[in-house]
């Protein structure tokens, strides 16, 4: 129980995992768009909008994060 108190809430690991992503790919890209995606939106935790070296657009990235033992067919859609 102790352990598991001193871990906090899913919600809150999983909100610093999103921003942890996020920040991770700004660094990486820095002349690309990296948006958060609002909370309770089913879908992606972030998108991140491909640019050129002459800031043209060139695409999208969703990005879904998960920290799980198992991977489950039934989070991506076909």
């Amino acid at each position: 129980m102790k352990r598991r108190a001193e871990q906090g809430s899913m919600q809150t690991q999983g909100e610093v995992q999103e921003l942890l992503l996020e920040e991770l790919l700004r660094t990486a890209f820095p002349f690309d768009v990296i948006e958060e995606v609002g909370k309770g939106v089913r879908g992606a935790d972030c998108i991140q909008t491909v640019r050129n070296n002459f800031g043209q657009e060139c695409g999208h990235i969703i990005f879904e994060s998960k920290r799980t033992k198992d991977f489950s067919a039934d989070w991506i859609e076909n």
